[in-house]
């Protein structure tokens, strides 16, 4: 069996294909856990210590066949990033759910240069990692529709703001800041 991993990213390390990316975040699985990304052009100092170093919460809010994937870095705003296990590349759900659901690596990337800047991981609770492979086991099961996906997408993006998707979580959790290494 493969083990689909994401590449051995590194602090300080720049990454050509990030460079002049927009501010986004992203959510994946794959079969060594869960991972976020964020992109940002030109973090601030305050933006970097929150992502890094402060409170965090992560919560996961169920649309039909979309985990919507929440999360507050301190005194930060809410961010959001829908995730469906459909278009996950990097791994093997079906046989990996175990520890693809198991921790959250947080990687934050300055777009103006495409450098590395923070890499930490923590481990879920196990209400959240059980909620997330169920979440993803419903979801892997079912067929997949990319017009629809991308319809119902739209259809949250202009009907809820960001603190109300979270307010409809069904699991959330709480850390206090994940071991950078």
């Amino acid at each position: 069996m493969k083990i689909f991993r994401y590449p051995a990213h590194f602090v300080g390390q720049t990454i050509p294909e990030f460079i002049n990316r927009n501010d986004a975040s992203q959510f994946d699985l794959s079969d060594d856990g869960a991972h976020l990304v964020m992109y940002l052009n030109k973090p601030t100092r305050e933006e970097i210590t929150q992502i890094t170093s402060a409170n965090t919460e992560i919560r996961m809010t169920c649309f039909p066949d979309i985990l919507w994937m929440t999360f507050k870095f301190g005194s930060l705003e809410w961010s959001e990033v829908p995730y469906t296990p459909h278009l996950s590349k990097q791994a093997d759900l079906l046989n990996n759910l175990w520890n693809a659901c198991r921790k959250l690596t947080v990687m934050l990337i300055d777009t103006s240069n495409g450098r590395v800047l923070h890499i930490g991981t923590v481990e879920f609770d196990s209400s959240f990692s059980a909620a997330l492979r169920t979440g993803v086991a419903l979801i892997i099961g079912s067929e997949f529709n990319k017009q629809a996906h991308d319809a119902l997408c739209e259809y949250v993006k202009s009907n809820f703001d960001v603190p109300s998707i979270a307010e409809k979580a069904v699991v959330s959790f709480k850390f206090l800041a994940v071991e950078a290494y």
